[in-house]
């Protein structure tokens, strides 16, 4: 295998260069991080892969070592820059595994493309269209990270959501609170400064669920937010091939905080994929 640090890049159709690490050989997977951060997110699995596959882990344009390109940051782009990914590395009959907000370009890409997606993996999932808990961090008076971004200046922001009560969990755990600084120290902002409104609106991943016929896990973590771990339930009651694994003493950054479990899960899903339906609670 790999490490994180041998990585390629290759240009999308708009110019933005992509950055992103190739390991193994075998069954194919896509690593989709979520917002903010990168594909150290899955330093984990590059030490203990899943057995006879090739791991593809990209940065998200304006994340990590990719470029960044404002101002499009759309639902749209993210899922083009997807497509070349898996285009560029020759990667057909993919595994999906995507994390938080990656996984709306995970669920449009297999919709999209049914034959090319082989199974998702959708880890502490964010899902679009439900209802936010009243319970949930994000109804306390959650500031708006993008209105600081523009009128105090990303250094701030960032500062701030490293500290959000989201990442409380990964932030117990010292390893975890190291690489979720560092993520967020290589992360350009740029989003911040051109996300609109309307376009997080439109990541309406709610009514899209239930039409996924590849097999799909969703991985949540005990200690997530409500928000995540009942959107994680919703895929679990919808999807038809589905299955659901709850990791204990783990929150919002399931693969850096109980890596072990993850990677556990994740091996066992992708060496079944041909079994029965099954629900597994860890």
């Amino acid at each position: 295998m790999g490490t994180l640090t041998d990585r390629a890049d290759f240009l999308t159709d708009d110019g933005a260069s992509i950055a992103y690490l190739e390991a193994g050989s075998g069954q194919p997977i896509v690593f989709i991080h979520g917002f903010t951060l990168d594909r150290t997110l899955w330093q984990y699995v590059v030490e203990n892969p899943p057995a006879g596959c090739r791991l593809i882990m990209y940065d998200l344009r304006g994340h990590g070592m990719s470029g960044s390109l404002p101002p499009d940051y759309s639902k749209a782009r993210l899922l083009a820059d997807l497509e070349a990914i898996v285009k560029a590395t020759s990667s057909a009959d993919t595994i999906l595994c995507s994390h938080s907000l990656g996984c709306s370009a995970a669920v449009e890409y297999a919709l999209r493309h049914p034959g090319r997606a082989r199974a998702l993996v959708l880890v502490n999932p964010y899902v679009s269209g439900c209802a936010r808990p009243p319970e949930s961090i994000w109804n306390r008076g959650a500031v708006s990270f993008s209105e600081i971004a523009k009128t105090q200046g990303i250094d701030e922001a960032k500062k701030r959501w490293e500290n959000f009560a989201l990442f409380d969990p990964a932030r117990r755990r010292p390893a975890a609170a190291k690489l979720l600084r560092d993520m967020i120290a290589r992360f350009s902002g740029a989003p911040w400064l051109y996300e609109t409104r309307d376009e997080r609106a439109a990541l309406n991943t709610r009514d899209l669920l239930n039409n996924l016929r590849c097999p799909v896990l969703a991985i949540s973590g005990a200690e997530d937010d409500i928000l995540y771990r009942q959107a994680a339930e919703f895929v679990r009651s919808v999807v038809p091939k589905s299955s659901l694994v709850v990791i204990r003493d783990a929150g919002h950054l399931v693969p850096i905080e109980q890596p072990q479990a993850f990677c556990d899960a994740l091996s066992r899903f992708v060496g079944a994929l041909d079994g029965p339906r099954s629900e597994v609670v860890r």
